[in-house]
């Protein structure tokens, strides 16, 4: 969609700019695959709750110290992730516990090192299969750290 912005105070939009806020408004519903139906005047909502609710969560499909993981369907919304930003978590629930130092390759986008939050090397049993693993992603060192709620 294109900037609306300064048609908004006494300009005037063409139909086709008009028209391309329900597109926009359409496809964010169905990404969620949520049916588009012309009494429930929820269906935005519904489909910003679902991809708030979906949006850290990923499928882990690695072996042990090697970490695989994608995104889930489109809940993550109708644009796929191509690229990592400050603060980015990834959260999964891994298939195999860690013996040591760790890698993580989330969307085909590179193998990046896993980090304790003080930036040391992960330990065996830092990840089981047990508990879902929480990382965020660090722009300045270009790790994932592993957040630790324990304490």
């Amino acid at each position: 969609m294109e900037d609306l912005n300064d048609k908004l105070m006494g300009g005037t939009l063409t139909s086709d700019e008009w028209n391309q806020v329900p597109s926009e408004l359409q496809n964010v519903i169905g990404a969620l695959g949520i049916a588009l139906l012309a009494g429930d005047l929820n269906q935005l909502g519904k489909a910003i709750a679902g991809m708030c609710g979906a949006s850290t969560w990923y499928s882990e499909s690695g072996a042990a110290d090697a970490y695989v993981c994608n995104v889930v369907g489109a809940k993550h919304g109708p644009v796929a992730l191509d690229a990592v930003h400050d603060g980015l978590i990834v959260r999964f629930r891994p298939g195999n516990a860690n013996t040591g130092a760790s890698t993580i390759n989330v969307n085909s986008l590179g193998v990046v090192d896993i980090k304790r939050e003080d930036g040391s090397a992960l330990s065996a049993g830092d990840l089981v299969t047990t508990r879902d693993a929480f990382l965020r992603w660090d722009n300045a060192s270009g790790d994932f750290f592993l957040l630790d709620f324990s304490r």
